[in-house]
């Protein structure tokens, strides 16, 4: 009797980020050598492209914003709000930290000695 056939395996193909040069000029279909724009030229369009579109810092921030820029657990963030010394706004059911607020929070901060 003779053993099975067995197919071949699948190859999976990683995806490249589209940030990267090659990805950039094999996306956009530009010829990488004689060209006016090469993939590096073509990469930092697309990088500027990424920034620009990215927003500044926010005016009023979720709690999630605030335990990334203080640094502080999420309920260490509650337990100041609930204090009353991190002042928040509530709209409905959610929570929104005023930049300012947080900036203020930092600045009165007593200094650390050692």
């Amino acid at each position: 009797m003779a053993a099975p056939i067995r197919h071949k395996t699948r190859i999976r193909h990683k995806l490249t980020p589209l940030t990267s040069t090659v990805a950039a000029w094999r996306l956009l279909r530009i010829p990488q050598k004689g060209s006016e724009y090469g993939p590096h030229s073509i990469a930092k369009e697309i990088r500027a492209v990424i920034t620009a579109a990215q927003p500044s810092s926010p005016v009023l921030c979720t709690v999630k914003d605030a335990v990334v820029l203080l640094r502080l657990s999420r309920s260490t963030i509650y337990e100041l709000m609930a204090a009353g010394e991190l002042p928040f706004i509530k709209l409905g059911r959610a929570r929104r930290i005023k930049r300012a607020d947080i900036d203020a929070f930092v600045a009165q901060l007593p200094p650390q000695s050692v």
